[in-house]
């Protein structure tokens, strides 16, 4: 499990899904297989993504560690966005985390749990399908909020789903 440093306390995350000739792989009900118990974390709570506004855009690439905005004049030094449009967070409450992020044509999204002291990213995988495209990578940014103030650490793990072929 890999760690970082930063400034942050709750959020979330995104939850992406593979897409094969226009339908999206199921998973099955056995993703428990890739929940917060199965994989050893304790005490942990659920983080729920932010979905940026209309028309807003992340500046160049951002790769790990994740980036910890703490106001609106950072969200408009990150983030692109039509003139007056603002990031609708309340910075006085909470704080933006996002990164850069890739998707494998395998990967049926990610999960993100706080336990206090660390955030860590769960990202879940399923087995390959027959007539699969080949594997290309898909990158996005995930973003999630967290109550402003407290100092966490990021980790990362991956654990696989069963899935239903098409």
């Amino acid at each position: 499990m890999r760690t970082t440093n930063a400034l942050i306390v709750l959020g979330s995350v995104a939850v992406l899904g593979c897409v094969e000739k226009g339908r999206p792989h199921e998973a099955s009900p056995s993703e428990a297989a890739c929940s917060p118990a199965k994989l050893g974390l304790r005490d942990v709570k659920a983080l729920v993504s932010w979905k940026s506004p209309a028309g807003c855009r992340v500046h160049g690439s951002l790769g790990p560690p994740p980036k910890v905005l703490h106001s609106e004049e950072q969200f408009h030094a990150h983030f692109s966005c039509p003139a007056g449009t603002s990031s609708g967070i309340d910075f006085a409450h909470d704080s933006l985390v996002f990164r850069d992020h890739m998707l494998s044509p395998a990967g049926v999204g990610s999960d993100l749990y706080d336990d206090g002291r660390t955030v860590t990213i769960v990202s879940r995988f399923r087995s390959p399908c027959p007539d699969d495209p080949h594997p290309m990578p898909v990158p996005f940014t995930l973003t999630f909020l967290l109550p402003a103030g407290g100092e966490r650490k990021f980790a990362e793990m991956a654990c696989n789903v069963e899935s239903r072929c098409p």
